[in-house]
């Protein structure tokens, strides 16, 4: 299943994208601009009852920079029942996916309120480059013992599950008028993206704790939208006269 991430609405409402859930079912891409009107016009068993996606309610219009494809917020319990109302073999993998991550939703609100508060900590943690350096190396040890010992295309098994391309960060820099030549992947964020950083921190911390790569993908997501938020700034804390914070025995 292609990754399906998690957005977070104004009101706190965790939602996916119409175009994203369409593509993680794998269905015919000329039939979209059909198929999204029947979904918003369906009626589906809503844990409040039987009735149609109300505007605002269980979806939302997301503005996008292609006029001619309309795209939308949709709640996890949208998403959910359409991903079961599909005709695609990946519906029931989809379907428990969504329904996996509704639990922040669900009726225990102080379990869903640790939840993000240990997630806001842990993004500002984040903030600090040893922080990041730490969960990397811990995803890179939990690799090479999966691998027999070898760290053999851990960058690029990494890259690619992150989406990120060194190429296209240097491009960005250069383009914005800086010099890119020689600098690391990381230096490139920092000078571009910073909450970038913070997400590839997350990233690491969770696949770290063995979680799987669509969950720590979508909390990293989340992470940079909180960083986003709270207007985080990444600190370079390796001076030789910074203690560096052994994350992992203060974040649970």
């Amino acid at each position: 299943m292609l990754e399906l991430q998690i957005f977070i609405s104004k009101k706190g409402t965790r939602v996916v994208r119409a175009t994203e859930l369409y593509k993680a079912l794998g269905l015919p891409p000329a039939k979209y601009a059909t198929q999204i009107q029947k979904w918003l016009k369906d009626i589906y068993e809503f844990q409040d009852g039987l009735r149609k996606p109300e505007n605002m309610r269980d979806f939302a219009r997301r503005k996008t920079a292609e006029p001619l494809v309309e795209d939308y917020y949709l709640t996890l319990e949208l998403a959910k029942h359409i991903a079961l109302r599909s005709e695609s073999s990946n519906k029931l993998k989809c379907a428990r996916y969504l329904k996996s991550m509704m639990h922040l939703e669900g009726s225990d609100r102080h379990a869903a309120l640790r939840e993000l508060k240990a997630l806001i900590n842990l993004t500002r943690a984040m903030s600090k480059v040893s922080n990041q350096l730490s969960c990397e190396r811990k995803h890179a040890d939990l690799y090479s013992k999966r691998n027999n010992g070898s760290l053999r295309d851990w960058w690029a098994y990494r890259e690619r599950l992150l989406g990120i391309h060194k190429e296209k960060w240097a491009g960005q820099v250069t383009a914005s008028g800086r010099a890119a030549g020689g600098r690391s992947l990381r230096a490139l964020l920092l000078a571009r993206e910073p909450s970038e950083l913070i997400r590839i921190g997350v990233f690491d911390w969770f696949m770290a704790q063995g979680k799987s790569p669509q969950y720590a993908l979508n909390m990293a997501a989340m992470a940079k939208q909180i960083a986003q938020i709270l207007q985080l700034e990444v600190e370079d804390d390796l001076a030789p006269a910074t203690k560096a914070l052994n994350l992992f025995s203060q974040v649970g």
